[in-house]
Order: C-alpha cells, then sequence, then structure tokens
C-alpha cells in the first residue's frame, strides 16, 4: 500500500522452463497478467535461445525479469536434492548465474533479481549451513535482489549479509507453517481448484490469515506472490485471481 492508500501487490511466475522455443506459448500468454518474471538458466530447463527469447517476451511486457537457477539437473527439473558436494552445487549454480547475466548483457536487458527453483529453494529453507553458503554466493551479485521465501532462513542469511530480499509466498502450495511448504510428493501440497488458489492469493495480498495443511491459520507478510506455470489450468487461474484482487481495489505491480 502506498501513501494514497491504494494497494498494490507484485505477482511473479517461474518462466523459461522448456528447450525448444516451440514450447514458448504459455509463457507469452501469461506474461501480461503478471509483474515479475523468473527464467530458468539451464540448471533444471533452458538453453541460451530460450533465455533470450524470455528475456525480450518479459522486456515487451515490462515486466521485472530475474534468473531461476537450480541443481543442474534436468532429468528430475531440478526436483530432487544431490548428493554432491556443496562446492559442485556452488560452481553450478555460478554458471547459471554468469548464464543469465552474459544473456542480459548481450540483449540489453536490465535484470533485477535472482530466484532459486525446487528442490534447492526447499534445501536452503531447511539447512541453515546451506542457506549461509548460497547467500555468501549471492553476495557477490548484490545488484540483484534475492527473491525468496518469506520469515525463512534464506532471508535470515541474506539479511545478514545485508542483501536486497524480496519477501515471497505462493498462491498455489499448500503451507506446513508459517515458512514451509507441504512437500510436492503428499496428497494436496500443490492446490487443483480454483477457489482454493484464489482465496489464498487474496488472504495473502490482503494480509489475512492462510489454512496450512493442518488446519493452522498463518499469518504471511509478503512482497510477491508466486504462481508456477507448471501448474495445470495455470491461466484460469491467474485471470481469476486478477478479477479478485481488482474487486478489492489491489493493483499487480
Amino acid at each position: 500500500m502506498d501513501n494514497s492508500g491504494v494497494k498494490y501487490i507484485d505477482l511473479n511466475c517461474d518462466m523459461g522452463e522448456f528447450e525448444i522455443l516451440s514450447e514458448a506459448e504459455l509463457d507469452c500468454a501469461i506474461m501480461p497478467h503478471i509483474s515479475r518474471c523468473n527464467i530458468a538458466v539451464g540448471g533444471h530447463a533452458g538453453n541460451h535461445d530460450t533465455i533470450k527469447f524470455c528475456f525480450a517476451e518479459a522486456a515487451k511486457h515490462q515486466l521485472k525479469t530475474g534468473i531461476h537457477p537450480s541443481y543442474a539437473d534436468k532429468e528430475n527439473f531440478g526436483r530432487q536434492v544431490l548428493s554432491e558436494p556443496w562446492s559442485k552445487t556452488l560452481d553450478d549454480l555460478q554458471s547459471q548465474i554468469d548464464l543469465g547475466l552474459s544473456v542480459a548483457q548481450t540483449e540489453g536487458i536490465v535484470l533485477t533479481h535472482i530466484k532459486l527453483h525446487g528442490a534447492l529453494y526447499n534445501e536452503v529453507e531447511a539447512n541453515p549451513d546451506a542457506a549461509q553458503k548460497v547467500a555468501v554466493l549471492l553476495a557477490n551479485f548484490r545488484e540483484l535482489s534475492v527473491l525468496g521465501m518469506a520469515n525463512g532462513l534464506l532471508q535470515k542469511a541474506c539479511n545478514n549479509l545485508s542483501l536486497s530480499f524480496i519477501k515471497e509466498a505462493f498462491i498455489d502450495r499448500r503451507y506446513i507453517n508459517g515458512s514451509q511448504l507441504q512437500p510436492r510428493s503428499e496428497a494436496g501440497a500443490v492446490f487443483s481448484e480454483e477457489d482454493d488458489i484464489v482465496r489464498q492469493a487474496s488472504a495473502i495480498a490482503s494480509q489475512q490469515p492462510v489454512i496450512s495443511a493442518t488446519g493452522q491459520a498463518l499469518n504471511i507478510s509478503a512482497d510477491s506472490l508466486c504462481i508456477h506455470s507448471d501448474t495445470p489450468n495455470v491461466m484460469r487461474y491467474i485471470k481469476a485471481i486478477r478479477q479478485q484482487f481488482q474487486s478489492q481495489g489491489i493493483h499487480v505491480s
């Protein structure tokens, strides 16, 4: 909310999670309805051509654009923790970030943030040492904000290093507490009903409680709301969310 009393919320989506440009249709359809995008940079999905294309499309819609690195594991879409030395994980993160920055520089795109993906996103919220290691790496890119779980371990580690942090909440995932999502392997972890998604988006945007997997009322303060582009029926959900926000006087920006 600004000084005039107008309510604003940032709406972000993970994108560029394909390997050939013919699969970009859904991302192109989503972009006019959001304010921020996170583009895969080759770890769990994507390549130089898809990054370049997505950056250009995001620029057309004046989106805040960031890079979305992960475990280097396309086979499992970055959704499994890899049993590898942290030095390897950090080297892979560095390489993905460097690729995103290189493409952006070549194409004249100004990037705004970095957001981790999948299992790595969850690992830094479960493991304080992992959060610290990743935050130290991200401190090499202070010009970019870090988009991550509101009230989580990565936020704490970034705050300790005086990094700009954007607090994120999820509108298509069920929470187990104020800073952790229910694992995707469990039934009901990903919402499949429009009413559930719209209700959670509306609640967080208007600073009302959301209901956890155990029925607990959670107060989640967030700067940005995330919906996943691979959530089934995502376009229908996004349009319903935007209609709900309009009825509440909430602007996506």
